[in-house]
Order: C-alpha cells, then sequence, then structure tokens
C-alpha cells in the first residue's frame, strides 16, 4: 500500500492540532510538538521529544483531550510548568537544586561544604 506523503501529513494535522498525544499503550500524556518530515510537511511528536517506532501510520500515536502529565514535556515549556505537573508520572529526578539545608552545596568545585570532587576540574 502506497502512502501519499501530503494527504497523511494533513491527516496527522487534523488529527492532533490542539490536541495532546500517547506513545502506544502508555498513560503518560504528551504535549504535541511538530516534526519536519518531508520538504515543507511536518509529523506530530511529543513535545519532550519522547522515541518511538513509526510515523503514526500503525496509529502508535494517539490523539487525546486528555491533560499532559509528562514532566518532560511540562519541563520542556518551562520549570514552573513542571513542578506544577499533575502526579501522574512518577517523578525521577527532583529538579528543585536549591539547597536549605545550610550545609554547604554552594561555592567550590561541585563537592558537599565547598571541598572539590575528586577528578573535578578545581
Amino acid at each position: 500500500m502506497e502512502i501519499d506523503p501530503v494527504v497523511f501529513a494533513a491527516a496527522q494535522a487534523r488529527r492532533f492540532t490542539g490536541r495532546r498525544l500517547r506513545v502506544g499503550r502508555s498513560a503518560v500524556v504528551h504535549d504535541v510538538a511538530w516534526k519536519a518530515w518531508l520538504g515543507d510537511l511536518a509529523l506530530p511528536v511529543a513535545a519532550c521529544n519522547q522515541g518511538w517506532a513509526g510515523l503514526a501510520a500503525a496509529d502508535d500515536l494517539t490523539a487525546t483531550d486528555d491533560p499532559a502529565n509528562c514532566r518532560k514535556c511540562a519541563l520542556a515549556g518551562s520549570r514552573t510548568a513542571a513542578r506544577r505537573a499533575p502526579p501522574f508520572q512518577t517523578t525521577l529526578f527532583d529538579l528543585d537544586t536549591g539547597d536549605d539545608t545550610g550545609g554547604g552545596g554552594g561555592g567550590g568545585g561541585g563537592g558537599g561544604g565547598g571541598r572539590p570532587v575528586p577528578g573535578s576540574l578545581d
């Protein structure tokens, strides 16, 4: 079966414009970004650059109106939005880099208490 790229890109644009997407059967909902494909044609992708195999031709991307819950997509928009993202996805890393303990973290070489880390350039 031959697919006309112009028709396919137009169908994807109708399907995903103003919506969000899921990859496969995942519960994670991503914001949509558009990736250059052929010439001036573009296809929808996850804003966080989540990878998958395919071009949405086999329904591996699903359009949804559900709220985005991908923390990486929220981070791509802004750090504040990432902290306010719904807790549907497990937090992998704490994005708050402030040190409220007063126990060093600031200054000198990236080690705790201002000590350089062995092998660092300090």
